[in-house]
């Protein structure tokens, strides 16, 4: 669960995380982004964990960009796409999380 999201950082399990993040199987790993616009590179370790859902936090602006290619080809996965401002899809992923889904997540730290 993630607990708290300020700009640039989270808390999760109680652990503080400063940086952009991944979720995968209940693991945080740091992800280092080139650009503001999210590479299919990005997602190819959370699509491989065959999640029911996707999470996408674009920032607290919105700043990161996720083209349509991406958008269709996690869709043609058969895989639930969540996209918006991280403070918003925080709260969408850990209410899949309480439900037991197989959720992924990636998540601009920033705006």
């Amino acid at each position: 669960m993630i607990q708290e999201y300020k700009l640039g950082a989270f808390i999760i399990d109680g652990k503080q995380f400063i940086g952009s993040i991944k979720i995968i199987n209940d693991k945080v790993r740091y992800w280092e982004r080139e650009t503001q616009i999210l590479d299919v590179k990005d997602i190819e370790e959370l699509l491989r964990a065959e999640p029911e859902f996707l999470v996408i936090g674009t920032g607290a602006g919105g700043l990161l960009k996720v083209p349509d290619a991406i958008r269709q080809s996690v869709n043609l996965k058969g895989i639930s796409l969540i996209i918006g401002k991280t403070q918003e899809v925080v709260k969408r992923f850990n209410e899949l999380k309480i439900s037991k889904k197989k959720v992924v997540g990636i998540f601009n730290s920033g705006s």
